[in-house]
C-alpha cells in the first residue's frame, strides 16, 4: 500500500486534519523486532511503536472486547447499538485506561521497552 501523500485531508466530524501535520501513518517497526536498541530508538523518536503480530489473533481480540466493554461501561459507547461497531455516544469523552500491567501482555523481548508510560489516552471519537 502506498503511504498517503502529506496535505491530504482527513474529515473528522466537523474537523479536518491533514496528514503530515496533525495526523502520521504509523511506521512499521516489525522488521526491528530482534533489535532491542534499534526498537527504544525509534521509540523515542516517535513515542510509540508499531509492530504487526506482536501478539496472537485471539490475544488482541479479547483486548478490543474488553477495551469496548470497558468504554460502553463508562457510557461513552452510544445506546441501542451493537458493542462491535464501537460507535461512540455524544458528546465525546477522552477515557484514561491504567496499562501498568502491560508489560506483562508483552513479549519478553519488548518487556524492556516499557518506560515511564504509565497511562494511554483513549480518545473515544
Amino acid at each position: 500500500m502506498a503511504p498517503i501523500a502529506d496535505g491530504t485531508p482527513f474529515q473528522f466530524g466537523i474537523y479536518t486534519f491533514y496528514f503530515g501535520r496533525g495526523i502520521v501513518e504509523l511506521e512499521d517497526a516489525s522488521n526491528l523486532s530482534e533489535q532491542p536498541e534499534a526498537l527504544r530508538h525509534q521509540l523515542e523518536r516517535g513515542g510509540h511503536l508499531f509492530i504487526r503480530n506482536c501478539h496472537p489473533q485471539n490475544t488482541v481480540e479479547t483486548a478490543r472486547d474488553f477495551t469496548r466493554e470497558a468504554i460502553r461501561q463508562r457510557g461513552s459507547l452510544a445506546p441501542n447499538t451493537p458493542l462491535e461497531q464501537g460507535i461512540a455516544a455524544k458528546p465525546y469523552k477522552i477515557l484514561v485506561f491504567s496499562v501498568s500491567s502491560m508489560s506483562l501482555m508483552l513479549p519478553k523481548s519488548y518487556r524492556s521497552l516499557i518506560v515511564h508510560k504509565p497511562l494511554i489516552s483513549i480518545s473515544v471519537c
